[in-house]
């Protein structure tokens, strides 16, 4: 009898602890399915929603080139302001007649930099430029021949010289704008020089930046080969720069204004040959 009763009892413990051992792996599995339940989570959280796409993307057309001095300013400018309403920068290069079309077409949200020289050409009604100031510039006349007078009345239609300006810049849309359609282009400074030298130019048209004074000066100087021509160049006109948006961001233009101002006064004003020092510290990061 006590045999009996003995196996029944090793019988009732295996039994338990079988039961035990089961229900221990169980909790086992379940901690490592919920663990890896909570890591998935997490993992498709991080993945489907990146920062950067949580930001959305602002498409602003410019016609600066990336080599140009006010290039990391005005991107600078531009990706301070947008991230301070929300949005995140996208910056691509397109000529002034390109970004309004694309613009009229709704391949773009802004404009980089407009004058009223460009919205007399281009513009469709599409959008509206903003009155925050961000850019001004001067245009100079440059000139070997000491009789030319160089001043505004250089670009009236009456004027008789041989002129010369960069294509699709700031200095043809003048040109343009005041009828002068006899006017030369030239593909960059450097020809404009060597024009100048040969005598099939009377005088250079230019936006005083401190790169362009420098390429025409020290051209002249290597080619000039002794000879006693002096290079001279004085104001002819002044132009402001400001942002144009697209009108179904018309919510945004005074956010926007706002926030360019603020940028604008820390640097000292806006973008200029007076300013551009500074403009350049606080954009070396762009």
């Amino acid at each position: 009898m006590s045999i009996v009763v003995t196996v029944k009892f090793d019988t009732m413990i295996a039994k338990r602890y079988l039961d035990l051992s089961t229900l221990k792996r169980s909790e086992h599995c379940l901690r490592r399915w919920l663990v890896a339940c909570l890591w998935a989570t997490l993992s498709c959280a991080t993945y489907a929603q990146p920062p950067e796409a949580e930001t959305p993307l602002f498409t602003v057309l410019c016609g600066i080139p990336e080599t140009h001095e006010s290039y990391r300013p005005v991107k600078f400018a531009l990706t301070e302001a947008l991230a301070s309403i929300g949005y995140r920068l996208d910056l691509k290069f397109a000529s002034p007649a390109r970004a309004f079309h694309n613009l009229t077409h709704n391949k773009a949200d802004a404009i980089c930099l407009t004058t009223h020289l460009t919205l007399d050409l281009f513009d469709s009604g599409k959008g509206r430029q903003l009155n925050t100031v961000l850019a001004n510039s001067v245009i100079n006349g440059w000139s070997t021949n000491p009789k030319i007078r160089l001043d505004r009345h250089l670009i009236d239609q009456k004027n008789q010289l041989k002129i010369g300006y960069l294509k699709g810049h700031t200095t043809d849309f003048l040109l343009q704008h005041q009828g002068l359609t006899e006017a030369i282009a030239t593909k960059d400074v450097s020809m404009g020089a060597k024009m100048m030298l040969s005598q099939r130019l009377d005088v250079m048209i230019l936006i005083e930046t401190e790169s362009y004074e420098k390429t025409l000066s020290y051209w002249l100087e290597q080619q000039q080969n002794g000879s006693s021509k002096e290079l001279r160049y004085d104001q002819i006109a002044k132009v402001s720069y400001a942002p144009y948006l697209h009108k179904r961001h018309q919510r945004l233009l005074h956010p926007l204004e706002l926030a360019l101002e603020k940028i604008i006064k820390a640097q000292g004003g806006p973008i200029s040959r007076k300013t551009i020092h500074a403009w350049t510290r606080a954009s070396r990061d762009y």
